[in-house]
């Protein structure tokens, strides 16, 4: 690598950086930052310890058909949201209103529950796709476009678009984002750890390869489930004691099932069959595929009561299309487990 080469990268940065400063300044809406509601709902654990409830979805892209998901989601009184990126269409274009749309569509929902977002490729398309993600963190209130919060014994993790982006096209071993989702789960030891990230690790409808450096450390570190999105298919899949599950029904048509041929015993999904719009799902215990028999909107809730963790995937129309419950009564006993093998950043195939 040149002189030249670092030189004019960290031009490059810190005119990214300064770009961002001037558009913060420059977009004065309110931020929708929901940590401030999220400390009301750690201060009912003080009488009600581990009971809780939340739901998960993405790639909503400000689609008409999103409204009613929104409205089904507050409907079911969680205590927070988790939104899995892609939440609006262009979130980097000048020439777009996007998030102005947002905040009137969905601004009153912003400020009655906890609205934890993944920045995901629509974040950061359009124009201004090289400005970090301005738009999105100050919308939200983020100083960055990955995070994590703690919920009970609970900690989830957020991981930003580029970084799995950076992953799959060479690996970021020795980034700044992996550092500190190192650093995330060496201080969740004993926890029970969530990740949540707009690209799926593993999905059944895009034939996208599965994120093994991400797989690897899920493995290694104990994580209890993992979140995803990006693929607009609902997919269910245990590998390696890790349930990793896609959530991206959130306003678009669903996906075809190009990679269903990855799917293993136990899997659960819904898509859209090749080379057809007839709708098909594969259902607890079964290998074969039926017609599902409904529209297909919708998203995953979850409930959290003392040990044990329930997480059903629900159509706007209420068919349950999945139910997993997942046992939380070894957590005294992953304490006392070292999950930490020395991480190399070698992904194996």
């Amino acid at each position: 690598m040149t002189l030249a080469f670092l030189i004019a990268s960290r031009i490059c940065a810190a005119g990214a950086n300064a770009l961002s400063r001037i558009l913060k300044k420059a977009w004065k809406e309110e931020p929708f930052d929901p940590r401030p509601l999220m400390a009301g709902v750690k201060k009912r654990f003080l009488l009600d310890k581990d009971q809780f409830s939340f739901v998960v979805f993405g790639d909503t892209e400000l689609e008409p058909e999103s409204q009613p998901l929104f409205d089904f989601a507050e409907q079911l009184h969680p205590d927070f949201i988790v939104h899995l990126g892609d939440i609006v269409d262009r979130g980097a274009d000048v020439l777009t209103m996007d998030w102005d749309r947002l905040a009137r569509q969905h601004g009153r929902l912003f400020r009655r529950i906890p609205f934890w977002p993944v920045i995901g490729n629509h974040e950061i398309r359009g124009n201004l796709k090289w400005a970090n993600g301005s738009r999105f963190k100050q919308f939200f209130g983020l100083d960055k476009d990955y995070y994590s919060f703690d919920c009970g014994r609970f900690r989830f993790i957020i991981l930003s678009w580029s970084f799995t982006e950076q992953i799959m096209n060479g690996g970021v071993s020795h980034s700044t984002e992996m550092d500190w989702l190192l650093d995330s789960l060496d201080s969740a030891m004993g926890m029970e750890v969530i990740l949540c990230l707009h690209r799926s690790i593993h999905t059944v409808g895009r034939n996208i390869p599965p994120v093994r450096e991400l797989e690897n450390l899920c493995r290694q570190y104990g994580v209890r489930l993992v979140f995803g999105g990006h693929d607009h298919v609902y997919y269910r899949t245990c590998r390696d004691g890790v349930t990793y599950i896609t959530s991206g029904m959130g306003g678009n048509r669903l996906h075809p099932l190009y990679g269903v041929g990855k799917t293993i015993e136990g899997d659960v999904y819904l898509g859209r069959k090749l080379q057809s719009e007839q709708l098909v799902w594969r259902k607890i215990g079964q290998n074969t595929e039926e017609p599902f028999p409904s529209e297909s909107h919708g998203l995953v809730e979850a409930v959290v009561e003392d040990d044990r963790l329930t997480v059903r995937a629900l159509s706007l129309s209420g068919i349950e299309i999945d139910r997993l419950v997942l046992d939380l009564s070894d957590s005294e006993e992953k304490q006392t487990v070292v999950f930490k093998p020395l991480y190399s950043g070698v992904t194996t195939p």
